[in-house]
């Protein structure tokens, strides 16, 4: 399947249905608006289950995010500012 949606993507095909791209990104119009709506439903459910939003374990702290995915949310945050400022752009 990994082999099939990179061959799709190589071609400038949609990776889902292999139906030829009419936007940015890897899905068609069409297949995107369907993997948003499973995206938001997923998100819910895990919400729902006291689940961390990024890797789907239990939370072990109040959020979004277990403390292992809050802390390298904020090291990826720090790395980001950081590059930002030494270019001279806003953070």
């Amino acid at each position: 399947m990994q082999k099939l949606r990179e061959s799709r993507k190589q071609k400038g095909l949609c990776i889902y249905c292999g139906n030829k791209l009419d936007r940015e990104g890897i899905h068609c119009t069409s297949c995107n608006k369907q993997y948003n709506t499973w995206k938001t439903e997923y998100r819910t459910i895990l919400i729902e289950n006291s689940l961390c939003t990024q890797c789907g374990e239990q939370l072990d702290r109040e959020g979004l995010f277990c403390s292992e995915c809050c802390k390298n949310s904020r090291l990826k945050a720090k790395i980001r500012n950081a590059e930002r400022r030494a270019l001279g752009l806003c953070v």
